[in-house]
C-alpha cells in the first residue's frame, strides 16, 4: 500500500517547502490549502521534479467540519497517512477588542480546533499500525504573551504544550509527535496579520531553512525544535527574564503603529 504525508498549509510557505523537502525524499503528498490554484501549481511542479503522486484537497481549516471531511475523503480513497503535518495557521494582529467574537473564533478554529481534529483522526490508524508521524508547527510566539497579537500566540502556546504531552502518550505506540517552533519567517503571514515589520529586531528566516529543521525535528524523534540560533536565544531569555519584560518587548514590537 502506497503511503501518503498530509501536509496542511501546503499552497505556500513553510507548508510548500515541507512539500518539496517531502517530495525530494521520495514522499507521496496530499497536499490541503485554500487557495486551489496555488495548490495545484505546487502538486504539478512536484509532480513533474520529483515523480511522486501528490493529491489536492481545497479545504478552509477555519470551517469547523473540513478535519473530519477531510479524514473521510482520505479513507474512502483508502490513501495512507504514515506522516501528518499540521502546518495551516494565521494571526490577526491589533487590540483584541478591535476583532469581533466571530472573527476570533475563525483563527482558533483554524489553528486549535481543526489541528487537534486531525491529530485525533489520524492517530488512530497510525497506533493501530504501529507506526506514524505527526509534526505540528508552533511558532516562538508561544513562550510568552504578545500584546496585539493576544490570541494568536495563546494557541501557539496550545500547540506547543498539546504536542509535547502527545510526543509522551503515542511514543509508546510507535507514533512519533513533533513540534516545531520557527520565529520570525519570510512568509506571507504579517501581511495577512497586517504586521508592521520594521520593528523586528532580528532577522526573517527563509520557510526553506524552517522546513528542514522542523522534519529533521521529527525524524529525529524530537518532542519540541526551535529554528536559529537568534530564536533559541529569544526563548531562552523568556525563560529567564521577568515575563513584564517580555510582554513589553513584545508590546512594542507588535503594536500597530497607527495607534
Amino acid at each position: 500500500m502506497i503511503s501518503y504525508t498530509l501536509i496542511t498549509g501546503a499552497s505556500g510557505g513553510i507548508g510548500e517547502q515541507i512539500a518539496l523537502l517531502s517530495a525530494q525524499r521520495g514522499k507521496h503528498l496530499i497536499l490541503v490549502a485554500r487557495n486551489k490554484q496555488k495548490l495545484e501549481q505546487v502538486a504539478s511542479n512536484l509532480r513533474d521534479s520529483y515523480n511522486v503522486f501528490v493529491h489536492c484537497l481545497d479545504y478552509d481549516l477555519s470551517h469547523p467540519n473540513s478535519a473530519t471531511e477531510i479524514y473521510s475523503l482520505v479513507q474512502n480513497n483508502m490513501w495512507n497517512v504514515d506522516v501528518l503535518i499540521n502546518n495551516a495557521g494565521y494571526g490577526l494582529n491589533g487590540l483584541f477588542s478591535s476583532h469581533s467574537a466571530e472573527e476570533e473564533n475563525t483563527m482558533l478554529q483554524c489553528n486549535i480546533n481543526s489541528l487537534v481534529a486531525l491529530c485525533s483522526l489520524f492517530s488512530q490508524p497510525m497506533i493501530q499500525r504501529g507506526k506514524g508521524g505527526i509534526l505540528n508547527i508552533a511558532s516562538t510566539a508561544a513562550y510568552t504573551g504578545i500584546p496585539y497579537l493576544a490570541s494568536y500566540a495563546a494557541s501557539k502556546a496550545f500547540v506547543k504544550n498539546f504536542s509535547v504531552a502527545l510526543h509522551a502518550e503515542l511514543k509508546q505506540f510507535g507514533v512519533t509527535v513533533s513540534c516545531c517552533c520557527p520565529g520570525g519567517t519570510a512568509t506571507n503571514f504579517f501581511d495577512r496579520a497586517k504586521v508592521d515589520r520594521s520593528s523586528m529586531a532580528v532577522p526573517l528566516q527563509s520557510p526553506e531553512i524552517v522546513a528542514f529543521t522542523a522534519l529533521e525535528g521529527l525524524e529525529s524523534k524530537k518532542a519540541l525544535t526551535i529554528s536559529g540560533w537568534y530564536n533559541a536565544i529569544m526563548v531562552f531569555l523568556t525563560r529567564i527574564l521577568p515575563y513584564q519584560i517580555n510582554v513589553y518587548v513584545s508590546e512594542q514590537i507588535f503594536k500597530p503603529k497607527n495607534k
